[in-house]
């Protein structure tokens, strides 16, 4: 489990491959359209939760680390989507 930028614990399901980011709070709709689209290919995936968007590229990553997951996708607002691999520790 990590903490966000206010304190708040945040947490996303160990078993997820994928776990779809935002660079800053919106951009709800297009995480959750990534989500399906990746379910709709079996793949697992999670969103970061509203709170939480706009941490730290390095909170989310070491949260990613320390859940197992491999993938982060960061969804920004004027860039295009970014595919990040995390190497989850052992």
């Amino acid at each position: 489990m990590a903490h966000g930028r206010r304190g708040v614990a945040v947490r996303c399901a160990t078993n997820s491959e994928c776990y779809i980011a935002a660079s800053g709070p919106g951009l709800l709709e297009l995480r959750m359209q990534l989500c399906t689209l990746l379910w709709a290919n079996g793949i697992s995936a999670d969103i970061q939760y509203e709170h939480s968007a706009g941490e730290s590229l390095e909170i989310t990553t070491s949260m990613c680390r320390a859940e197992g997951i491999f993938f982060l996708i960061l969804v920004r607002a004027h860039s295009p989507v970014c595919l990040l691999y995390t190497s989850p520790s052992p």
